[in-house]
C-alpha cells in the first residue's frame, strides 16, 4: 500500500495524528544532529551554554571547614573600593575633595529636591505623597545638627525611612559636594 493509500484511508483526525508524529520524529533527529555537532567543537572545559551560573560557580565548603571566598570584613578590594563606615565612625569625616558649589548644587537639584525642597525644608513636591500615605515626611535639612560626616553616611547609605542609598548611583565626590551644599542651605 502506497503513502496516498494510508492519507486517503485516514480520518482527518488520523492526518492530524501522523504529521504530529512525523514533525515530533523530524525534530528529534534534529535534535540528535546538533547533539552530536556540539561534541565536535573542541572542549574548553566549560559549559557551551551557562543556563545556571548561580549554581555552577557557587560558593560551597564542606561541614567545618572557614569560609575561605569572602574578603575579611571591613577590608578594601585592590581594584579600589570605598570603606564602609558605621554611623557612629563617620562622625569624624571630613571632606576629602575641593570645594565645588555648583556641583553640589547641580546633583541635590537632580536628585534631593523632589523630596526635600528648593530649600531643605522637607517640602518638595514628593512629599505630599508622603503625607497622603501617612509616610515619615523628608527631613528639614535646614534644621539639622548633624556632623558632616554623618551626612555623608545618611546621603550614601540612606535611611528606613524611605531615604534611599545614594552610594551606588553618585560618586564619593558628588555626595561631598552635596554635603557641602546642604551646608549653604543652613
Amino acid at each position: 500500500m502506497s503513502l496516498s493509500g494510508i492519507r486517503t484511508g485516514l480520518t482527518a483526525r488520523g492526518r492530524r495524528g501522523l504529521r504530529r508524529a512525523v514533525l515530533l520524529g523530524v525534530t528529534m533527529t534534529l535534535s540528535l544532529v546538533m547533539a552530536g555537532c556540539i561534541d565536535s567543537i573542541p572542549s574548553t572545559n566549560t559549559y557551551p551554554i551557562d543556563f545556571f551560573s548561580e549554581m555552577h560557580y557557587s560558593k560551597s565548603w564542606g561541614a567545618g571547614e572557614p569560609d575561605g571566598w569572602n574578603p575579611p570584613s571591613g577590608s578594601v578590594p585592590i581594584t579600589g573600593g570605598e570603606v564602609a563606615w558605621e554611623f557612629e565612625e563617620s562622625a569624624d569625616l571630613e571632606n576629602p575633595y575641593e570645594s565645588n558649589g555648583e556641583l553640589g548644587q547641580t546633583v541635590y537639584e537632580l536628585n534631593c529636591q523632589h523630596c526635600h525642597g528648593p530649600e531643605g525644608a522637607g517640602d518638595g513636591p514628593i512629599a505630599q505623597q508622603f503625607e497622603f500615605y501617612d509616610a515619615p515626611l523628608p527631613s528639614n535639612l535646614q534644621e539639622s545638627d548633624l556632623t558632616d560626616g554623618e551626612m555623608f553616611h545618611i546621603v550614601t547609605y540612606g535611611l528606613d525611612t524611605h531615604m534611599p542609598a545614594f552610594q551606588p548611583l553618585l560618586t564619593p565626590e558628588q555626595r561631598w559636594a552635596v554635603v557641602e551644599h546642604l551646608r549653604t542651605l543652613q
